[in-house]
């Protein structure tokens, strides 16, 4: 069982959709574990739209408009406020430069995808994890490469406070509770389930 969902609908912005709420609600509906939800968030009613629904943090992207951004914070509160930061491995500076201006906003967290890896299970990308977290207050997951708990370990051990993967878990025969247990032997501090 994982600990946490995030779930991204990556064509509501360039298609200028906005969320799903009655779908998002449904799903929500059969969950027993936190769920962050993004995707064509555009508005404070976007964001609100999504919480009613049952996220329990809403995901922007980090090109949001910075008076939105603190608008979104003020308004609902830093723990439900998650932006995504996708970049390049060419563009790793811009991406640490793009977390300071983020964390200045008073933003909850900061989900950090380098997209070359997305998919890929390369490992993360530790080197710009490692600078983020360092440049942050907040926190950091670690996203996009994962090949196995010991990527997950690496990332943590470079300052991530959480970890997400998907890619493995549908092509490989490991799942969460895997990544918990070797975590958990590894004095990571993981919710082991029964």
């Amino acid at each position: 069982v994982c600990d946490e969902l995030i779930l991204l609908d990556i064509d509501a912005t360039p298609n200028k959709r906005g969320p799903r709420f009655k779908e998002i609600e449904q799903f929500t509906s059969k969950l027993f574990c936190p769920v962050t939800i993004g995707g064509g968030v555009q508005t404070l009613d976007d964001i609100r739209g999504l919480l009613n629904a049952g996220a329990d943090k809403v995901a922007i992207r980090s090109h949001a408009r910075s008076p939105f951004l603190r608008d979104a914070v003020n308004k609902f509160g830093a723990q439900c406020i998650t932006v995504g930061i996708d970049y390049r491995t060419v563009h790793a500076s811009m991406a640490v430069h793009m977390a300071r201006a983020l964390a200045g906003e008073g933003v909850g967290e900061i989900l950090l995808t380098n997209t070359d890896r997305d998919g890929t299970r390369a490992g993360y990308d530790l080197s710009t994890i490692l600078v983020v977290c360092d440049s942050v207050g907040i926190p950091v997951i670690a996203n996009g490469g994962c090949s196995g708990p010991e990527d997950m370990l690496k990332a943590i051990q470079c300052g991530a406070h959480a970890v997400a993967a998907s890619t493995m878990f549908l092509y490989d025969n490991v799942t969460p509770q895997d990544c918990k247990v070797y975590l958990h032997e590894r004095n990571v501090p993981v919710r082991i389930e029964a």
